[in-house]
This record gives structure tokens, C-alpha cells and sequence, in this order.
């Protein structure tokens, strides 16, 4: 009776251990696979702000990025909107004296 029992015990012990080797395995390609997307977003994180932040002078070149894994890469200038041109800022200071107002000279002695 007592070896039939750990007979049994053995063999659940064995499906058992089966279940987890195969709970192990989904796990850790699980985590491969969001390692990987960790990664893409992180990629696609930094672009973005390269794109938003970076120096108009600052650009990156085809490839650069690992990114698109293996895909063509894709222009990386923005589309449909042309640049527009900076808007010159007004000076600072004091404006002109407009013509049509009279004009009053007064000369001050030195003292």
C-alpha cells in the first residue's frame, strides 16, 4: 500500500514539475518579448524627442537608429508643412520721432 502511495505522489510530482518547466519557458519568452518592446519604445522615445527638442541642425541619418529592425528606414523629415521661415522679433528701444510733429530744439548751458 505505501509504495502505490509514493508511486502516486512521484507521478504527480512529475506532472507537476512538467507544468512548471513549461510555465517557465512561456515566462521567460514572454519577457524576451517585452524586452524587445521595451526597447523599440524606448528607440522610438528618444526619435520623437530628438524630433521635438533637438537642434534644427542636429539630424539623424537613415539606419542610425535600430529601430525599424531590419526595415528600410523612413524619412525622417516632417511631411506636408513646409518650413516656415523665422519671424524677425521687433527691436527693443526707443521708436522714431514722427515727421509730422513739431519739433523743439533747447540747447542746455553747461554749468
Amino acid at each position: 500500500m505505501k509504495a502505490s502511495a509514493e508511486t502516486a505522489d512521484v507521478a504527480a510530482l512529475m506532472k507537476q514539475n512538467e507544468r512548471l518547466l513549461r510555465q517557465v519557458e512561456h515566462f521567460a519568452q514572454r519577457i524576451d518579448a517585452l524586452e524587445r518592446e521595451v526597447k523599440i519604445l524606448r528607440e522610438e522615445n528618444a526619435l520623437l524627442k530628438q524630433w521635438r527638442f533637438g537642434r534644427s541642425s542636429e539630424r539623424l541619418e537613415p539606419g542610425q537608429l535600430s529601430f525599424f529592425e531590419g526595415q528600410p528606414a523612413p524619412d525622417l523629415e516632417p511631411s506636408g508643412a513646409p518650413r516656415a521661415e523665422p519671424q524677425k522679433k521687433p527691436g527693443h528701444g526707443r521708436a522714431h520721432f514722427p515727421e509730422h510733429l513739431p519739433r523743439v530744439v533747447t540747447e542746455l548751458g553747461a554749468r
